[in-house]
């Protein structure tokens, strides 16, 4: 009896063990999105998901819908694909804001067009995206560069619509530092819900199949500031029909993706022995 006892004993913590390991595993992605306040009616984190700017087109494909961060990594996950736009429309590039805050979108006179924005808008860093064309063409790599804006004078790009200008800056043109060439980047398509459910957290809900994920290794960023910081990132796509933004306290995950699992998991077996050894000497 009492033997039958300590196996099933053995066996819970067991069970136990493996699930808080696989929950570690799920957990390992921070959804940082927070609502950008120029819309409103979405679900997820920050009600983002299934929501777009006001007067825009409120469909999947237009629906930017969460900023996560993933050990080293800073992912953007949406319905717009960022490789190959929508109707005409390209991806934007990713802005960085690390002395407080979340800065706010100049608004512009005139017609609907691109427009240059002669200043930072108040962000330290733009992340120059080589994906879909960009700006001016500038290819389909997977890379991006970190563009320091503080120094000298820059040029940004509004989006396209003055209905929209709420969204700017849309991509970035010219001028300040790049500081970090060539960081890695990694472009994902045609990811499921279910799919994106397992890779970047169980927070994150999606309004339709067709996801595109793009995966930024910010291993720089922890370079630059050792001690971590509060940042804040803004995104959006050449139409501006749909704002995403981030805010975070501290800089990116040190240990390796699954690392932490790992670990959890030496730990279970360790304590498992313990368990069995304690057992063993009862019977």
């Amino acid at each position: 009896m009492n033997e039958m006892k300590s196996k099933n004993n053995v066996a819970a913590v067991t069970a136990a063990m493996m699930g808080l390991a696989w929950a570690t595993t799920s957990a390992h992605a921070l959804n940082i999105t927070i609502n950008d306040t120029f819309g409103a009616g979405g679900s997820g984190q920050g009600r983002e998901v299934g929501e777009t700017e006001p007067g825009t087109i409120n469909n999947h494909s237009w629906d930017n819908e969460a900023v996560v961060i993933k050990g080293n990594k800073l992912v953007l996950v949406s319905g717009f694909n960022f490789m190959t736009g929508n109707s005409g429309f390209a991806s934007g590039d990713l802005f960085l804001n690390t002395s407080g805050g979340i800065p706010v979108g100049v608004t512009l006179s005139g017609g609907n067009g691109y427009r240059a924005i002669n200043n930072n808008l108040g962000y330290e860093y733009v992340l120059d995206l080589s994906v879909g064309g960009g700006v001016g063409g500038i290819g389909t790599g997977l890379s991006y560069n970190v563009v320091n804006l503080t120094t000298g004078s820059v040029e940004l790009r509004s989006g396209f619509y003055r209905q929209n200008d709420q969204g700017n800056p849309f991509a970035y043109v010219s001028g300040g530092t790049v500081d970090y060439a060539n960081q890695g980047m990694t472009y994902r398509s045609g990811l499921s819900t279910a799919q994106v459910l397992a890779d970047y957290g169980l927070d994150i809900t999606t309004s339709g199949e067709a996801n595109y994920a793009l995966e930024l290794d910010m291993s720089w960023f922890n370079a630059a500031f050792p001690n971590g910081t509060e940042f804040s990132t803004h995104y959006t796509m050449g139409c501006a029909n749909d704002v995403l933004v981030g805010q975070a306290s501290g800089g990116f995950d040190r240990v390796p993706e699954g690392g932490s699992t790992m670990l959890l998991l030496g730990f279970g077996l360790s304590g498992l022995g313990l368990v069995r050894a304690r057992f063993a000497r009862k019977a």
